[in-house]
């Protein structure tokens, strides 16, 4: 597994148990995201994942029906509001499938955003600056997007909590 699969995978670990101080203290992220080679702490963990939840919330000049606010709200109906994914489904007005689909592109993007992050570390006590905002003169969100999408679809986002050997698959 490549290492922005691994990354994104963690990311989805985390999500997971986003609620559960005692799993994020200890968990891989608190260390990769943590800056000058402090870990978070748990509450640290779980802000700076919310805080990126609320970076994805589209312009209001964006239309509300649109893909990226469909995934901004489901990340936030089910992370901050702790909603599940059959009321969220009915609450975007989507089949159960789109809304999963709409699940995997949020957490692909929140994936990307804590990816950028980890590499241009955001000062501590300051909001997280979009990446963008951060790197003018790299390449662009699209083109880095386009690549990360490319490593992270070949990863497999579940809603088990299992992990598969893909020799095994393979």
């Amino acid at each position: 597994m490549s290492e922005p699969e691994s990354f994104a995978e963690q990311v989805r670990d985390a999500f997971t148990h986003l609620h559960e101080l005692r799993v994020l203290r200890t968990h891989p992220l608190a260390s990769l995201l943590g800056a000058g080679g402090k870990d978070l702490s748990g509450e640290a963990l779980r802000g700076r994942l919310l805080a990126a939840v609320e970076q994805l919330k589209p312009p209001a000049d964006v239309p509300r029906a649109s893909v990226p606010w469909r995934q901004y709200r489901y990340l936030h109906l089910r992370y901050v509001d702790g909603s599940s994914h059959e009321a969220i489904a009915r609450d975007l007005t989507v089949s159960t499938r789109q809304a999963r689909r709409d699940h995997l592109e949020g957490l692909r993007d929140l994936s990307l955003l804590l990816w950028e992050s980890r590499q241009v570390p955001a000062a501590s006590g300051e909001a997280m600056q979009r990446p963008s905002e951060t790197r003018p003169d790299g390449p662009s969100a699209a083109d880095r997007r386009a690549a990360l999408d490319a490593e992270l679809s070949k990863a497999v986002f579940e809603e088990g909590h299992h992990q598969v050997d893909l020799s095994e698959v393979v």
